[in-house]
């Protein structure tokens, strides 16, 4: 069972994550369309874009949000809930460029990278 009650709840280490990687975070719940970006950063250096979509269990809901967001972001991810990983498609997020970041106590698991950082 997961720790997280609250998708928000994913967004502090989300950020974190991409923070030390050198991503500073233009905004969270941006609007596009008609979803709602939960995370959207740029890279200091290289300016590539990241767009994320955060949720706790529903990732074939999520993949379809993140197929919309690569219309404006370089790299795309879902993050969830580590114990909920398991349950993902990870062949069916690599065939989309769609890449799975697996949070588990405010720590990362990189666990299905498509998109180099």
């Amino acid at each position: 069972m997961s720790q997280f009650n609250y998708e928000s709840a994913l967004l502090e280490p989300v950020a974190g994550y991409f923070g030390r990687r050198g991503y500073r975070c233009q905004g969270t719940e941006i609007q596009f369309f008609e979803y709602r970006i939960d995370m959207y950063g740029v890279a200091q250096r290289s300016h590539n874009t990241v767009a994320v979509e955060l949720k706790l269990s529903k990732w074939r809901r999520a993949l379809k949000q993140a197929l919309v967001y690569q219309l404006c972001a370089d790299e795309v991810f879902i993050a969830m809930p580590r114990s909920i990983c398991k349950r993902v498609n990870l062949d069916e997020l690599k065939e989309h460029g769609v890449g799975l970041l697996a949070v588990a106590d405010n720590v990362f698991d990189l666990h299905s990278n498509v998109l180099p950082l």
